[in-house]
């Protein structure tokens, strides 16, 4: 799926993340400034890619602001309107938050 998640229904702050993709291909994670669970490819704000059979690490700890909500969706493709769903277990890691 593209694994559509709410992470927080509020505003809130994004400190870094830890990602690690399972495949051979470039995967990208999606963050989305929303109070509600995000659907993949609208409303994007933030593309973290991530590489084939690599990692993508941030921290921050000033963070980056979102003034509604912090959502979160994976997909395969770069464009923020892209909603191609990923295999399972294509990414796995954390989205560090406040």
């Amino acid at each position: 799926t593209t694994n559509s998640t709410l992470v927080k229904n509020a505003a809130g702050k994004v400190l870094g993340w830890y990602f690690a993709n399972t495949t051979a291909a470039w995967q990208y994670v999606k963050l989305h400034n929303l109070a509600t669970a995000p659907t993949a490819g609208s409303g994007v704000v933030r593309t973290i890619a991530v590489p084939p059979n690599g990692i993508s690490q941030f921290f921050s700890e000033g963070g980056i602001t979102f003034a509604t909500g912090i959502g979160m969706t994976v997909v395969s493709g770069a464009a923020d309107t892209d909603a191609t769903a990923v295999t399972a277990a294509a990414v796995v890691g954390e989205l560090i938050w406040a």
